[in-house]
């Protein structure tokens, strides 16, 4: 974990020498679902080809791509202030088909059992609310992980859709994340 945090924070520093300026839409076709993202965010998918820009920066593109086949990762997400990332994650759920269904109470209960769990995994300062965006509900968390000389925090918003869980997780290292990076994950989910 550490070795790839500093992996990142060394891509983090070479690209903020450059602009950053990619698709606005990524489609995950095989799940029924597509996301919008910040204009000015890079995008890195299970798609992205070793050509593509994160490449060039000295970025392996085959530990890359083994990172997020075993991650059940499908976009990493790089916005342009580089204070944070933005993870995809895309897993089977042979117990729920959709959220969608699941009444109010019903989704602050699966939210709390959620909360639960992460606590039971080491995680700390966890709230928990629910989300409907236009077409789907999510499970929203606000989490930290504390080491002795780092602390990641998160704020995740999962839901599940055709029995796949899909999350979409932003992460900052050593910085609490902000009501404008907030809104950011709130906006993806809504797209």
């Amino acid at each position: 974990m550490k070795k790839f945090l500093s992996l990142i924070f060394a891509l983090l520093i070479m690209l903020s020498f450059s602009v950053l300026t990619y698709a606005k839409e990524y489609n995950f076709d095989k799940f029924d679902v597509s996301f919008s993202f910040p204009d000015d965010w890079y995008v890195i998918t299970r798609d992205s080809k070793e050509s593509d820009v994160f490449f060039s920066f000295g970025a392996d593109y085959k530990e890359t791509m083994k990172f997020l086949s075993e991650n059940d990762v499908y976009a990493y997400l790089l916005p342009n202030t580089l204070s944070n990332e933005v993870l995809i994650t895309i897993v089977k759920n042979n117990s729920l088909e959709s959220l969608n269904g699941f009444s109010e109470q019903e989704m602050k209960s699966l939210a709390s059992e959620t909360a639960k769990s992460f606590t039971s995994q080491g995680f700390s300062n966890i709230s928990y609310s629910v989300y409907s965006s236009n077409n789907l509900k999510f499970i929203v968390l606000d989490y930290q992980y504390l080491a002795s000389d780092y602390a990641i925090y998160f704020t995740q918003y999962s839901t599940v859709v055709n029995n796949y869980t899909i999350n979409i997780t932003l992460n900052s290292v050593n910085l609490a994340i902000n009501s404008e990076n907030k809104t950011i994950v709130k906006n993806i989910a809504d797209s």
